[in-house]
């Protein structure tokens, strides 16, 4: 008999078969009458003897094998026939399976992208549709890698997507919280009340502008000028001014502004009385220099006369010589040696006021006239052409697309989440149950296979039929331990163990139906 290479088989059951051989050689090189043929040549290997024949208790053993042989068969064939049902109907924990439903959630995700990309992109909400973009871009290239690259067993791409996940979750918190903050931005603009009032304002406020303006030209057009100007010159030019400023002072105080517009007015009334002043200071100055330059100067100092020579000044107390008081009460000072006249100095007049830290100052309040000037127009322009309104409306409509692409996004989440925690629907625990199931009929079987009657010629048949039960219950086992959800490879095992144990039972029922045949 020939025993195929792959298959495994005990000692004690190599010698059975060898046994088993030889005495179906030898009932097969029997003659007609049921001698035993002659042995060969010299050159031939010698016969084997022929065998006794069977005891009455030995043909009663082989009687007993064979009759439980059919029940042990069906039980086998009743665990296979199961086994091969249950393996059927998992058809959620094949691999295929996997692939087929990875391939559904890529092509799912993209209709999520392509949602993104059509959010509705206004001025401001254009930023936050971007980078939803992104983020559903990235995760929907997560999902991709899995579905071409998925092997089972393989949890890297797995940690991918749920990092991309993560990441874009918190794309979607930062948009959330910048809808809101524009929003609140945008709700706290004017209301179409307030633009109408500073619209109103503005009418009325214009004409003020202007002439507010061509004042500040003709103070840049007299800085330039004065320093070529007498000084009655340039004091007309800054009258000229103070009168200009004195009546946007009173246009400004005449105004009536609606409560959108207080503080605007009131800080130009500032900017003007702080102009006003300090261009009335620079005028009074002018003033008092003019007035100075009017008025005729003192008369020359008239010179004493000298004193006569006969008269000596005399001595004072400590030595000293006493001058005596002129004729109008002043004091004569004695000539000189040489005989000459003293003339003595002219009183020391004031010097004249300098007027550039008020010309400084006049020139500050100018500037910030300017920048307050400069400062409620581009005010009243932001409110009159406000767009808090448009704005808001872009931002609602972008929260109602966001909401119903975060909807979706979620959706898809929550199916891909439990086909995860689920895997694919492939019921893990049950799975386990069943093979532990199998296992145990497996192990019933190999114990039945042990305790059939293994005596004399039997030993051999027996031992090949209990490795067989062995093996196919040790596969079990391990199909059990190393079972894991979309994997082939521990199905791919135990079959092949099938496969082997059913070689080594055909050698087994060959060996028994030669013993029967036997005398």
């Amino acid at each position: 008999m020939n025993v195929p290479r792959a298959t495994r088989i005990p000692r004690p059951a190599a010698i059975g078969l060898l046994i088993a051989a030889l005495l179906a050689a030898a009932i097969a090189c029997g003659d007609g009458n049921g001698g035993v043929a002659m042995p060969p040549a010299a050159t031939e290997p010698p016969a084997p003897p022929s065998a006794r024949p069977l005891t009455a208790a030995e043909r009663a053993a082989i009687a007993d094998f064979v009759q439980r042989q059919p029940a042990i068969a069906a039980e086998r064939e009743s665990l296979r026939q199961d086994f091969d049902d249950w393996q059927a109907g998992l058809t959620a924990c094949r691999p295929v399976a996997a692939r087929d439903a990875l391939r559904d959630f890529a092509a799912n995700f993209a209709a999520v992208t392509a949602q993104a990309r059509h959010l509705p992109r206004g001025a401001r909400p254009r930023e936050l549709a971007d980078r939803l973009i992104q983020a559903a871009e990235l995760e929907e290239a997560a999902l991709r890698q899995l579905r071409d690259r998925w092997q089972p067993g393989s949890i890297a791409l797995f940690e991918a997507v749920a990092a991309e996940r993560a990441a874009s979750a918190r794309a979607r918190n930062d948009v959330q919280d910048l809808m809101r903050e524009l929003r609140k931005e945008y709700a706290e603009g004017p209301t179409p009340e307030e633009i109408a009032a500073m619209r109103e304002f503005a009418d009325a406020f214009r004409p003020i502008e202007k002439d507010w303006a061509d004042f500040h030209a003709a103070y840049a057009a007299l800085q330039m000028e004065q320093g070529r100007l007498d000084l009655p010159a340039v004091l007309a030019g800054y009258n000229a001014l103070i009168g200009q400023a004195g009546a946007i002072a009173a246009a400004l105080e005449s105004l009536t502004p609606p409560e959108v517009a207080e503080d605007l007015a009131q800080e130009l009334r500032g900017a003007s009385a702080a102009e006003m002043a300090a261009l009335g200071r620079v005028v009074d100055l002018l003033n008092e220099l003019a007035a100075a330059a009017a008025a005729p100067p003192p008369p020359p100092p008239t010179p004493a006369p000298p004193p006569s020579p006969d008269v000596t000044p005399p001595p004072s107390a400590d030595g000293g010589v006493v001058i005596p008081p002129s004729a109008d009460g002043g004091v004569v000072i004695p000539p000189p040696p040489d005989g000459g006249v003293v003339i003595p100095p002219p009183p020391t007049a004031a010097p004249p006021p300098d007027p550039r830290p008020l010309l400084e100052a006049l020139d500050a309040a100018v500037k910030s006239a300017q920048s307050a000037l400069a400062a409620a127009g581009q005010s009243i322009r932001e409110t009159v052409d406000d767009e808090s309104a448009e704005n808001l409306a872009d931002v609602d409509r972008f929260a109602t697309a966001y909401h119903d692409l975060t909807a979706q996004w979620d959706a898809f989440h929550a199916e891909y989440g439990q086909w995860r925690q689920t895997d694919g629907g492939c019921d893990r625990a049950e799975a386990i149950t069943a093979l532990d199931g199998f296992t145990r009929r497996a192990a019933d079987l190999s114990r039945q296979t042990r305790q059939l009657p293994q005596s004399g010629y039997l030993r051999p048949i027996q031992a090949l039929l209990s490795d067989a039960a062995a093996r196919e219950e040790t596969a079990l086992q391990i199909l059990r331990q190393t079972w894991r959800p979309f994997a082939a490879a521990p199905f791919q095992a135990a079959a092949q163990a099938r496969t082997a144990a059913d070689a080594q039972r055909r050698q087994a029922a060959a060996a028994l139906q030669q013993l029967q045949r036997r005398p």
